[in-house]
């Protein structure tokens, strides 16, 4: 005698309750088997006395976890195959016992539970528990748009529970059965994670295909990269590549056509007005499974991942590194701009890759990453010169220099500061008297060239506007020192070799000039005067040097 209700009795009382019973609309009689093997009446106890040992919790052996039903019907090691395929009998939890299999699995199970472990997974479909009510695929979505699958079922009803409630309850968490949806369902069964994904992400794996392998399933490719990834921050909204309905009955959810109720499971590819950002044609080629948008497109001179391509992205998979020439905007190293959202690391620090021959960097703000925004400099500061350069206060003069130094004998850092803050012998020197100064961040010769930052003398610098005659100053990186430079190399002073990396000098009127020089403008011999002011009242205004008219480019006499 079998210990459970025959078949036939079954499909006698199933024939008369159908009629009487809300639930009865929403499954097949003819489906409607009690199997002889379950999970929970027959394989977990099989599976906890010889299995869970080692496939569970901490010990989960093959990444494989056999301590609940979940877990049996998930994957692997590989991660792309489901241990158990109801219906299959070369499914891998099966033909990982008996003489074929390896020395530890071999006799670990008898010939007669591996009978019973066959006949769970081919016959009964991997069956949860006995119900008189629905057959082993209503739990298990061997077809997820099976109308013998409860989610199938509930799809076609247009996801009107109606029918569940006379036996769940009207809030579907037991009723007169018992038995709740969000057994399964913590979210609730209006939640996207229901279909889409698992409880703890609406984002893919699984598709909605039950696929497992990105490389394979265009359903699942690399959603979880783009939902989850950790170069992203907390990744992206769904809503970016797709319609997201506010509700499951949105028209175009369930269904491709509403009126036939028939759908593809393909989700439409239209993308948010961020993901199209710098990308007019923006779209999705369902062909080659490649997308043009902003991530990885022509705006980042980037060319477009395949949607399941295998393997790990890398900093040069959505734009190139560098971006221009080799010591364009930083070269290799992407902190230099961004570096509120990378940094510099070491190999083998944890979250660290080699973007280059010698460069390795890693995220450090992933929300800040791929948000649109090209983030530059410090935060809120990336408009200003100080957002890269120096800060506030030096108005842009490093320290700081672009990669954070602040050793003044390092060419980047200098004498910067000494120059553009008042001196006893004038006002702040302005950045454009040795740089370019660009207009906007963007502008042509800025981040745009070669590093490092060009000097070009102006008129003031090169003394045309004190006497027309171009001193012809030059800078030398490699020894740091200026020469022939207006402001401190009149005839006759007496520091002679003007060194940027140098510590701050104790200068007085006759470091730059003889007191008094030796000439004049116009080339003649100076007179020779006890006092400046005598000659100068107006830059000697009562005897104190006035330092907006004091190395001026001007001359001022009476």
């Amino acid at each position: 005698m079998p210990r459970r209700v025959s078949r036939a009795l079954l499909l006698s009382f199933s024939a008369v309750v159908a009629t009487s019973i809300a639930c009865g609309e929403l499954r097949k009689n003819e489906q409607v088997l009690t199997a002889e093997d379950t999970y929970r009446a027959d394989v977990a106890p099989l599976l906890q006395e010889k299995c869970v040992g080692c496939h569970s919790g901490d010990k989960l052996g093959g990444s494989y976890d056999l301590s609940t039903w979940r877990g049996i019907l998930g994957a692997g090691s590989d991660g792309l195959t489901r241990n158990v395929i109801p219906g299959d009998d070369t499914s891998l939890l099966l033909t990982t016992f008996g003489e074929n299999a390896d020395n530890d699995h071999r006799w670990l199970l008898s010939t007669a539970e591996l009978a019973m472990l066959k006949r769970w997974v081919v016959d009964a479909k991997a069956n949860y528990f006995d119900s008189s009510w629905h057959g082993s695929e209503w739990l298990y979505p061997g077809d997820r748009n099976s109308e013998f699958f409860h989610g199938g079922t509930l799809r076609a009803k247009g996801w009107d529970t109606t029918g569940c409630q006379g036996c769940h309850g009207v809030d579907l968490k037991g009723g007169k059965s018992g038995v709740s949806c969000a057994t399964c369902h913590s979210a609730g069964i209006d939640s996207c994670s229901t279909c889409h994904g698992s409880n703890g992400s609406a984002g893919p794996p699984a598709s909605l295909s039950w696929g497992l392998d990105p490389a394979t399933d265009a359903g699942l490719g690399v959603h979880a990269k783009h939902t989850g990834g950790a170069l992203f921050g907390g990744g992206f909204a769904c809503s970016e590549c797709h319609v997201t309905p506010s509700a499951v009955t949105d028209e175009g959810h369930l269904f491709d056509d509403a009126e036939a109720k028939t759908t593809d499971l393909r989700a439409e590819v239209v993308f948010s007005a961020w993901a199209k950002k710098g990308e007019t044609a923006a779209s999705y080629d369902s062909a080659t499974q490649t997308c043009t948008v902003y991530c990885h497109g022509a705006s980042l001179g980037g060319t477009a991942p395949t949607w399941t391509a295998a393997g790990s992205l890398t900093c040069g998979s959505c734009h190139p590194v560098p971006h221009a020439s080799p010591n364009a905007y930083g070269g290799e190293d992407c902190s230099t701009c961004h570096q509120q959202i990378v940094a510099l690391c070491t190999e083998g620090e944890a979250g660290c890759a080699k973007v280059g021959e010698a460069t390795f960097l890693k995220i450090v703000a992933p929300n800040k990453h791929g948000d649109g925004d090209k983030t530059v400099g410090k935060a809120g500061l990336g408009e200003t010169c100080w957002g890269c350069h120096g800060t506030e206060a030096s108005a842009g003069a490093p320290s700081p220099d672009l990669n954070g130094n602040t050793d003044p004998t390092m060419v980047t850092v200098g004498l910067h500061e000494v120059h553009l803050n008042a001196s006893q012998f004038r006002d702040p020197i302005t950045c454009d008297t040795c740089h370019a100064v660009p207009k906007t961040l963007t502008a042509t010769g800025h981040i745009d060239s070669d590093r490092p930052a060009e000097v070009t003398f102006s008129d003031l610098a090169a003394g045309k506007t004190r006497s027309g005659v171009d001193t012809k100053p030059t800078w030398d990186r490699e020894t740091a020192t200026c020469s022939n430079v207006y402001c401190h190399s009149l005839d006759g002073g007496s520091v002679t070799s003007w060194s940027w990396k140098a510590s701050v000098q104790s200068l007085d009127c006759g470091s730059c000039h003889a007191a008094p020089p030796s000439k004049t403008i116009s080339g003649g011999t100076h007179v020779d005067m006890p006092s400046c002011k005598s000659c100068h009242p107006a830059a000697f205004k009562d005897g104190v040097l006035d330092l907006t008219k004091h190395i001026n480019g001007n001359v001022e006499l009476f």
